[in-house]
């Protein structure tokens, strides 16, 4: 054979090994994993250092999970709690780099930086980020990336509301709350309340309009004074979730708002503490307040009510995206940003007929961990929640009910602070 043929033969064996290795890369890359059948579904939770057992806000997004599995949406669902702040990348990152899991949902503001570093290595790995947009600066910051929000100040502002009408029924002169880190969504929160209480038991509000007059107790509080409340600095410290709390309880508060976590926990101790110590009945204040769930089930009879975060409801809106294969269209269509309100859904307050469920999620932890949640059978438990709000007042679920009403018909718009300026400004008007 010639020079010239057999350099033919060679272009002609070249290209067919590039064909072959070009038909190799694109079965590794699309092959399913070990043990994954064609067409199912993976996802992978990872929490920040809180983990499970706060009965709030990570273990909404773990319900959520259980839910989407329990519904067929997704076949397999992976936990991954991080243990401390350095845990963040690698655990990301692992899970990206299997190509395993056709969703990842990083769970927590905290995990800002991590995921948006581990996202842009990985551009096609759809991440829904709760509590957090990886990057303002670019929006969507990759095809698969997004940022999933809720409007905290409209659950903050409910249980202000709540608060300081039960303030003004027992002639409290304060309420109080337990928060736990510095970061946007619990200022949401936080301002939420003070601006839902101000509107109740403020001068011209809702208090004032219907009886004619100041409410009594905290309407007479200097409006700066009205609310004692403590940054713990730590979603994961019961402990000092009860010991702030406790030094709370000597202002003889009528509610405290436990809005941190596992560390607004020790609340729920705190309070109940504090009953049996001053021999004070159930259906009395002080009351607690629950965050992100419904805790309502958990001290039957001491807690007045619960601000809602559904976090469990959109992971199953999520996985659902991603089982139909629209996941990254909803990314491009919001533009990276899926911001969820009481006209969603996801934010709101507890009620009677949502206790069920809730009672249910307790049991579901008992079965999986074999620690003892819930206080009561079921039907106790149901019977102690209605019998409290059966004591109260009737104006006061009336007020409340006028305020969710207004909220939910766009009728009354609760500012929104997530910045340190608007904090800053907030805080100057009501401390």
């Amino acid at each position: 054979m010639n020079s010239k043929g057999i350099a033919k033969s060679i272009v002609v064996v070249v290209a067919i090994v590039i064909v072959i290795i070009a038909g190799i890369g694109i079965y590794l890359a699309t092959r399913a994993p070990p043990g994954k059948k064609p067409g199912e579904i993976w996802i992978a939770m990872v929490t920040d250092v809180g983990g499970r057992g706060d009965m709030s806000f990570n273990d909404m997004g773990f319900r959520g999970c259980d839910l989407a599995k329990e519904q067929g949406i997704v076949d397999k669902v992976t936990e991954v709690v991080s243990t401390t702040p350095a845990d963040y990348l690698p655990n990301l990152e692992e899970l990206a780099a299997s190509g395993d899991y056709d969703l990842i949902i990083p769970i927590g503001f905290l995990l800002t930086e991590a995921t948006a570093t581990v996202a842009q290595k990985y551009p096609q790995q759809n991440f829904a980020c709760i509590d957090f947009v990886p990057s303002w600066e670019q929006l969507p910051l990759t095809p698969g990336t997004l940022g999933v929000l809720f409007r905290e100040e409209q659950s903050g502002a409910l249980e202000g509301v709540l608060a300081g009408l039960i303030a003004a029924a027992y002639n409290k002169s304060y309420v109080s709350a337990v928060f736990g880190m510095e970061i946007p969504p619990v200022w949401a929160y936080e301002i939420g309340f003070k601006w839902g209480l101000n509107w109740s038991i403020g001068e011209g509000g809702w208090y004032e309009s219907k009886f004619g007059e100041t409410a009594p107790g905290i309407g007479e509080t200097p409006i700066k004074e009205r609310i004692i409340y403590d940054y713990t600095g730590t979603f994961g410290d019961p402990a000092l979730g009860k010991t702030t709390a406790e030094a709370q309880l000597a202002y003889d508060v009528a509610t405290v708002w436990g809005a941190a976590g596992a560390t607004g926990l020790g609340v729920f101790d705190a309070v109940e503490e504090y009953h049996t110590a001053n021999n004070i009945p159930k259906g009395e204040p002080p009351f607690i307040l629950g965050v992100d769930a419904d805790q309502d089930w958990m001290k039957p009879g001491l807690v007045i009510g619960s601000g809602m975060k559904r976090i469990d409801q959109a992971v199953v809106y999520l996985c659902q995206l991603v089982r139909e294969g629209t996941f990254k269209e909803g990314v491009e269509e919001t533009n990276g940003i899926l911001m969820l309100g009481i006209e969603e859904g996801a934010s709101g307050i507890s009620n009677l007929e949502m206790l069920d469920d809730f009672i249910q999620f307790g049991i579901a932890y008992e079965e999986m961990t074999g620690e003892q949640k819930l206080p009561a059978s079921p039907d106790e438990i149901k019977a102690d929640v209605e019998a409290m709000r059966d004591a109260q007042p009737a104006w006061v679920w009336e007020g409340l009910a006028e305020f969710e009403s207004k909220l939910n018909t766009g009728e009354i718009t609760v500012p929104r602070a997530t910045d340190g300026d608007t904090v800053a400004y907030w805080r100057e008007i009501f401390g």
